[in-house]
């Protein structure tokens, strides 16, 4: 199958930890994730959150509606999303971990901490990554993901936070994220303007966080696609998130399993 990625896009995830890959989701793909982000919107099921805003908006997201939703399971299934994975974590085996809807309407001041993804979940690996699409015009401005360059490199792991202010994943063995705003200059930050299509990529060190969206007038959905390579292991530790099912592997095991379905297999 020809690349989906360039060899600087390839460098650019191995240097940075972070990527974006432009156009590739265009036309039938982003209709139907927007057709899944508005069911996902109407139709509230257990792994629904709603982070509540006191300046008004709203903060919606939702986990695992690949399980019950036929457009969302044939984009993990069918789209060129696995094949960049694989291509940008050099991994020979894609597999795929969960799906995350983040939807910041217009006017929704809540910002996403400063983050990295792994201490949040129940795996380990170096081949673990995010697909990030855009489903409309993205820029800082409607609240655009952030990211520090290099950060993935960082062998220290930061206390994760809810981002609706709980604390079931606070670990207090781990020192809190750092703010990068709070040190100016002194963190390279990469950020994206993006058109619906396109696709950010980062891997799951990578530190990153988001402001809320200040327009009035655009709506700010992304639907994030969680995958894993050739080392990534099942690792439920505590204060992880939790698996709505029965994982089907034991801890220690590669993830593939039949909910972690192996979408690309170059052995």
């Amino acid at each position: 199958m020809s690349p989906f990625t360039s060899e600087q896009q390839r460098r650019d995830y191995h240097d940075d930890g972070v990527t974006v890959v432009r156009g590739v989701f265009t036309g039938e793909w982003t209709e139907r994730m927007r057709a899944v982000a508005e069911r996902s919107m109407n139709e509230l099921t257990p792994l629904t959150r709603e982070y509540d805003t006191n300046e008004g908006g709203r903060f919606h997201a939702a986990t695992f509606r690949w399980l019950d939703d036929a457009d969302l399971e044939a984009f993990v299934r069918e789209s060129p999303a696995a094949q960049i994975a694989g291509e940008l974590m050099g991994a020979d085996t894609v597999s795929f971990f969960f799906d995350h809807l983040l939807v910041k309407e217009p006017g929704t001041e809540n910002a996403t901490p400063w983050h990295q993804d792994l201490p949040y979940w129940p795996v380990l690996g170096d081949h673990i990554c995010s697909l990030w699409l855009a489903l409309d015009p993205v820029d800082e401005s409607s609240g655009g993901v952030r990211y520090v360059a290099g950060s993935h490199r960082d062998t220290q792991w930061y206390r994760a936070q809810s981002f609706g202010g709980s604390d079931k994943y606070s670990d207090e063995s781990m020192p809190p994220a750092p703010d990068p705003d709070l040190e100016p200059g002194a963190h390279r930050i990469i950020s994206y303007d993006l058109e619906p299509g396109d696709v950010v990529v980062h891997h799951v060190m990578t530190l990153h966080g988001a402001p809320g969206n200040r327009r009035a007038d655009r709506r700010r959905r992304g639907l994030s696609t969680r995958w894993c390579g050739d080392d990534a292991r099942f690792d439920p530790r505590p204060k992880t998130m939790a698996i709505p099912f029965d994982p089907g592997i034991a801890p220690g095991a590669l993830m593939r399993a039949e909910r972690f379905p192996i979408v690309v297999d170059r052995r």
